[in-house]
């Protein structure tokens, strides 16, 4: 099935970084194709939305009072981590952030190399164009957190991987990962998981969320919308210090990640 490349989606990605007050115009014209919360495109059959043209407006609110970022980079590795996901779940309808194999998004760009800072990953369904792509994930119909657009419009993540194509129940999907900073593996041999096990959450019915080894984590100073948690921590010395290195990632209610980094130093 014909659809959009990485090329043509990293293109578009960049042209919402450049210049977001420029690109809002162009969320503006999907306006007048709504007919309350029915979203009509002729050609297509009509999209039953959760918030109607009101999370069209916010997206024009929020591109026309951001200032260009940098632009993207994109990475092999990473390229080839968001379109392993593709393959796994496209040819038997699996959805999510997930793999039917019980990949994550941790473990499939750690796969290709070594991320560090931050990482994030937005899943598209159901478009074939590289516009229509990058504007569903900017309009985040449907989701409080705004978490795609978030990652789209995040000043820290500068690279990107992304990884398409046909998927039995959604006709196509989209899988673009992020990060602040990424080296490349050496060689064909993947490098190192560093994602914990997962299980997931008594009661739930969505995606699995990170375990804590602690049992229930206190959650009282967790950023809203947050609902996992793992930590990675790494210890360096220089000279008669230690430096510990802690990184808090938060798996959030879309799917989307939030990080946290604490640097402690101590003399030995």
């Amino acid at each position: 099935m014909a659809g959009a490349t990485a090329d043509q989606v990293l293109r578009e990605l960049n042209e919402v970084r450049a210049n977001p007050s420029a690109y809002s115009k162009r969320m503006a014209e999907l306006l007048p194709r709504f007919r309350g919360t029915i979203y009509h495109l002729p050609g297509k059959i009509d999209l039953q939305t959760n918030e109607g043209p009101a999370a069209v407006q916010d997206c024009i609110k929020e591109l026309q009072g951001t200032r260009p970022l940098p632009l993207f980079s994109m990475s092999q590795g990473m390229n080839r981590a968001a379109q392993d996901h593709c393959d796994e779940c496209g040819p038997i309808g699996h959805t999510g952030h997930d793999g039917p194999n019980g990949s994550t998004m941790d473990s499939r760009i750690s796969s290709y190399g070594e991320w560090n800072g931050g990482i994030g990953e937005n899943i598209s369904y159901g478009n074939t164009t590289a516009a229509d792509i990058v504007q569903q994930l900017l309009i985040d119909d449907g989701l409080s957190s705004r978490g795609h657009r978030r990652n789209i419009l995040n000043p820290k993540f500068l690279i990107v991987g992304i990884g398409a194509g046909p998927h039995s129940d959604m006709e196509y999907m989209c899988t673009i990962d992020f990060a602040q900073e990424y080296t490349e593996g050496t060689g064909s041999a993947p490098v190192a998981s560093r994602c914990p096990p997962m299980r997931p959450p008594k009661g739930a019915h969505g995606p699995p969320v990170p375990s804590h080894p602690q049992g229930d984590p206190d959650t009282s100073d967790w950023p809203e919308g947050a609902v996992g948690l793992r930590t990675q921590t790494s210890e360096s010395t220089k000279g008669h210090q230690r430096i510990t290195k802690i990184t808090k990632i938060y798996t959030m209610e879309d799917g989307s990640t939030a990080t946290e980094e604490e640097t402690r130093t101590e003399t030995i």
